[in-house]
């Protein structure tokens, strides 16, 4: 297993659990109640279950179900669309939408499994990839940001 925790401005934001095992690659995400919001906040706030996009996401305990919020507002260069699919498309692209599933925020967070072969070489570089990816979405959307300008002028 490979744990991943993003902090910044001394806030863990989220910890990512990795792992690969006969089922494929397991993930166990936890984050801050701010990201889940925002997060939510970028569609109308209604879930609806992950099968609807594919079945490349399982929930670890068979007897439930993975819900993601809606999205219908960009997030710029991070791809947050691409719901039960792969981490990383062919095109070498991050998928960052497990961002959206529902209860990311909850004590226990939530638990997947993307079913298929993942090499060690693929799990390693992965971490890495998604560490630096969610650390820049958190630091790009949720980081507070403060700026103070003046405007002056000169007698002529």
């Amino acid at each position: 297993m490979t744990d991943l925790e993003v902090v910044k401005s001394g806030t863990t934001w989220l910890e990512l659990s990795i792992g690969r095992n006969a089922r494929g690659l397991t993930v166990h995400a936890k984050c801050v109640p701010e990201l889940e919001t925002f997060v939510k906040s970028l569609g109308s706030g209604q879930a609806m279950p992950a099968s609807a996009y594919g079945r490349d996401w399982l929930p670890i305990d068979p007897y439930t179900s993975l819900q993601v919020y809606d999205l219908a507002k960009p997030t710029g260069n991070f791809r947050l669309t691409k719901v039960s699919e792969p981490f990383m498309s062919r095109e070498g692209v991050l998928n960052l939408a497990f961002l959206r599933l529902v209860g990311l925020s909850s004590p226990e967070g939530v638990k997947f499994v993307i079913p298929g072969p993942a090499p060690k070489s693929f799990v390693t570089d992965l971490s890495a990839d998604l560490l630096k990816n969610c650390r820049d979405f958190i630091r790009e959307f949720l980081v507070p940001v403060h700026i103070n300008l003046r405007i002056s002028s000169q007698p002529v």
